[in-house]
């Protein structure tokens, strides 16, 4: 499993950062379905955090259908398809509340494709 370390944003969840740090790297393509993750230990000691702190971020993906247990195996990343459910939530998310900002700023539609288009191809 690919590791970086990340600088924690000391006014969000410990957990929500490492379990998105985790999920990104599914997105990426960096973790596929099928790859085992490390020890829930190995993890801890990887972003220098407690044990229990994995164990919640584990709680958190698997909410999601991002990981599984597999007797024997460990924890391994889940089939794609929820993989690409969590995607499409996160975009869903994301388009929301850009339209949100757009309209509280009264931009039009016309305006709000207008910026997108301007920014796609940078």
């Amino acid at each position: 499993m690919v590791m970086y370390m990340i600088e924690f944003n000391k006014n969000r969840p410990i957990y929500l950062q490492i379990s998105e740090d985790i999920a990104n790297k599914m997105l990426k393509g960096n973790l596929v379905p099928g790859d085992k993750l490390p020890s829930i230990r190995e993890l801890a000691s990887i972003y220098t955090v407690n044990p229990n702190t994995i164990q919640k971020v584990m709680h958190h993906l698997s909410s999601f259908n991002l990981v599984e247990v597999v007797r024997g195996i460990g924890t391994i990343v889940s089939k794609s398809i929820y993989i690409e459910m969590y995607k499409n939530k996160l975009i869903e998310k994301d388009v929301s509340e850009f339209i949100k900002k757009m309209k509280n700023q009264n931009y039009t539609y016309e305006d709000a494709i207008t910026r997108i288009k301007e920014k796609w191809d940078k």
